[in-house]
């Protein structure tokens, strides 16, 4: 009983944890995309 209850939270754990990177790419990736409309702006 107390093994597939803990893998389920290491699971879990896991899932979140790739949520959280994610996420963090995504707002890398948007804060990036940011700063070159700005950089492409200064250019024109």
């Amino acid at each position: 009983m107390a093994l597939p209850s803990s893998k389920y939270i290491w699971r879990s754990i896991e899932s979140e944890k790739i949520e959280m990177r994610e996420k963090l790419r995504t707002k890398v990736l948007s804060r990036r995309a940011k700063k070159q409309k700005i950089e492409f702006s200064l250019q024109n």
